[in-house]
This record gives structure tokens, C-alpha cells and sequence, in this order.
């Protein structure tokens, strides 16, 4: 039964002035459950780890840009802590895909998902079986995990590695060969490896195929380990009946996956699946098309010489180091939507600039848009903290 998640040539290229991120709750903190926008791409090509790193995937069109990923604020007694959902899907075959609403928790240690509710689904089997009756019936059921899935941990930067490891079971009720209405579970043993393997810019396309501006990430690499066992009448489950929807007691499967985080954002800018962990051969990818970096910066040597520091930023005030002197240089700070929350022109002290933020400015990721001879140059990714 394969899970399809929302986890998870690129050229990494090193440079010299990209600012090394790190994910923190604090960081979050503007973050709000809405409808995104996703693009999937079938090809993708090998994910190199860089440190200081440079991916560019704008030769790569990600379609259905419309496809939504769900999050949904709301609350759930049978899952503390968590305050939003979104749907998975379970594919057991083509005509079997098994909804699910995953409950997160945007806690202080990291993105955590508590467990999943399923709603009533009903599936004939006639097809498999050539019996108009047979079915497979999941009833109305709350899945808790036994612990929490972390997806991030807080705080994350270049060289942290974090597991987790949970079990949980679904149930359903089958009616097919000598089976009538016989109430079973697939019960799920999962252990998964996470590393912060790389860091650096990446820039992609957006939902109308324009290059984005370069855009700060962490790169990490994830390892997922699933062991399946089946029950009827809480006993495992027969051969003959395994094998009639092919599948073995005890299967295992192992799942590669390559992340690129933003600062501030719960769902990858991109993620792509792999067949081993040699992470070489692709087998298709996604990219987050909403609160992309400004497509007006195609610069990348001015994006790569300009720096912002420090970065994360727990006081209201940061340097930008520029590669130049000459001409007129000023600053645009914007919201993760893009609205602007302040701009000034920048008085420099020889190649460095001092900027202050507005009294006020709540804690959040916003964007640095640097401009030279009134023409945007350089985009940078700020978190205040």
C-alpha cells in the first residue's frame, strides 16, 4: 500500500555569500492553515547536497499548478496540541485510494503529525474478484499514532539529523471468497531518518512557468522504513487471501525522499522522490508555488555577492554587505505575500549598509528586496525572531 505524502541535473554549484538558514518555531510564528497551490513534474533529476549551494531547477515545468494541497485550521480532542489537517491518500490499487485528514502540530520541537481521521469509504472489489458483492469497507475511525511523527525538528540547520519512529493501524471490513463483512487492520510499523544534508539557494518556476528569484533552503534527506502485517478476526491474515490482493504478511518498503525547506514554511518549496538512497533516479516531484521570491531578479552574481546578517535576527536591525560603492542602492522589506512593510534608501558605510526595522514589525520571514539604480538586484530571505 503505497502512501502518497506531502513529506518529500541540478547543478550545486559553491559561491561565497549564501546565508545558511536555520528552522525555528519562532519562525513560524506568521505562518496560517490555507489552500496552497502545487505543481508536480513526472522527471526530475538527481539531488546533489551541496553545502553553500546553488540548485537550479527553472528547466523544470511543474504542471497542475491548480492541484491543492488542503491545510485546514481546526481542533481535535483525540489528537492534543494539533491545530490544522490536510488530506493524505492510500493507494492500493487503481480503484482504491483511501482518504485520510492528518492532524499537525506546529509545536516548540517541530512539525508534528498526531494521527489521522477517516471517514467512511466503501470500495467494491469486482473487478479483483469478479463478484458484484465483494468489497472492502473502511469505517468511520480516528488513528492515533503512537508517537508523533516529526517531520522537522526545531531547530534545524546544516548537520542536524533527527528519527522518528510510530506504529499505528487502520481497520476496514471485508467481503469477499469466505469473507462476510470480517472486520481486519493493517497494522503499520514505521521508522523514518531525517538529515540536513545541504544548504544553500534554489530557484525555480512558478504556476505561470516564469524563473522565481533565488530563494534560501535547507536540503534535507529523508529515509522512510515500512513494515505492514494484516488481520481478520484479529488473527493474521491468511495466505490465499494475501495473495489474492498481492500482498505479503510483514511486507516492508522503503521510501527516498529530498526536501527543500524555506524559512517559515511548513510545506517544501520543492520535494522530489527517489528509488534508493543514492538519490540518482527520480521517480517525480513537487514544488510549492505559493509566496515565491520576486521573479523580477535574474542577477544571480549580485544575488550571490550580497549578503544579510545576522540572519536569524532577534533585535531590529541587520547589515547588508554590497559589492559596490557606486550608484544608489535601496531596500524594500516584504511580507511573505509580498506586501510591503518598509523601504528606505541605504546610506553606506564603505560596502555595508545598516538597515533598521520598524518598531512594530512582528516576529516572521519576510523578504529583502535590494535595489541598485532603482533596479531590484538581489532578493534575501530575513527571519526576525
Amino acid at each position: 500500500m503505497t502512501k502518497s505524502l506531502f513529506l518529500s541535473g541540478a547543478l550545486a554549484l559553491s559561491t561565497a555569500s549564501f546565508a545558511q538558514i536555520t528552522l525555528n518555531h519562532s519562525g513560524y510564528s506568521g505562518w496560517t492553515a490555507a489552500d496552497n497551490s502545487i505543481g508536480y513534474s513526472m522527471t526530475f533529476p538527481a539531488a546533489a547536497p551541496g553545502a553553500n549551494a546553488t540548485w537550479d531547477f527553472s528547466a523544470i515545468y511543474f504542471d497542475d499548478a491548480d492541484s491543492i494541497l488542503n491545510y485546514t485550521a481546526g481542533t481535535n480532542s483525540s489528537f492534543p496540541g494539533a491545530d490544522f489537517y490536510h488530506e493524505i491518500h492510500y493507494v492500493l490499487n487503481s480503484q482504491i485510494s483511501l482518504k485520510a485528514n492528518v492532524w499537525n502540530d506546529l509545536a516548540n520541537a517541530g512539525l508534528e503529525w498526531k494521527g489521522e481521521k477517516i471517514e467512511r469509504q466503501a470500495y467494491s472489489l469486482s473487478q479483483l474478484t469478479g463478484n458484484t458483492s465483494d468489497s472492502l469497507v473502511f469505517p468511520e475511525q480516528t488513528v492515533v499514532y503512537s508517537s508523533p511523527r516529526k517531520l522537522i525538528s526545531f531547530p534545524a540547520t546544516a548537520g542536524t539529523t533527527w528519527t522518528s519512529t510510530y506504529n499505528y493501524s487502520q481497520n476496514f471490513n471485508l467481503t469477499a471468497l469466505f469473507f462476510n463483512n470480517t472486520p481486519g487492520s493493517r497494522k503499520s510499523y514505521t521508522t523514518e531518518t531525517y538529515n540536513v544534508a545541504g544548504w544553500g539557494k534554489l530557484r525555480t518556476r512558478d504556476e505561470n512557468g516564469n524563473i522565481t528569484g533565488y530563494m534560501d533552503v535547507l536540503q534535507v534527506l529523508t529515509h522512510q522504513h515500512i513494515i505492514d502485517s494484516f488481520f481478520l478476526n484479529n488473527a493474521p491474515a491468511d495466505s490465499v487471501i494475501l495473495d489474492a490482493f498481492n500482498l505479503q504478511q510483514g511486507q516492508s518498503r522503503d521510501y527516498y525522499y529530498v526536501s527543500w525547506y524555506r524559512a517559515g514554511e511548513i510545506t517544501p518549496l520543492v520535494e522530489a522522490e527517489y528509488t534508493d538512497d543514492n538519490y540518482q533516479t527520480s521517480l517525480g516531484a513537487f514544488a510549492h508555488m505559493e509566496r515565491l521570491a520576486p521573479t523580477s531578479v535574474h542577477d544571480l552574481s549580485l544575488q550571490e555577492q550580497i549578503g544579510l546578517y545576522p540572519n536569524p535576527n532577534t533585535g531590529r536591525s541587520f547589515a547588508l554587505t554590497l559589492p559596490a560603492t557606486t550608484g544608489s542602492w535601496h531596500y524594500q522589506l516584504l511580507s511573505l505575500t509580498g506586501q510591503k512593510v518598509a523601504g528606505a534608501p541605504m546610506t553606506l558605510n564603505g560596502t555595508a549598509a545598516s538597515v533598521t526595522v520598524p518598531a512594530g514589525t512582528a516576529a516572521g520571514t519576510y523578504f529583502v528586496k535590494v535595489y541598485q539604480n532603482n533596479i531590484a538586484v538581489a532578493v534575501k530571505t530575513l527571519v526576525l525572531q
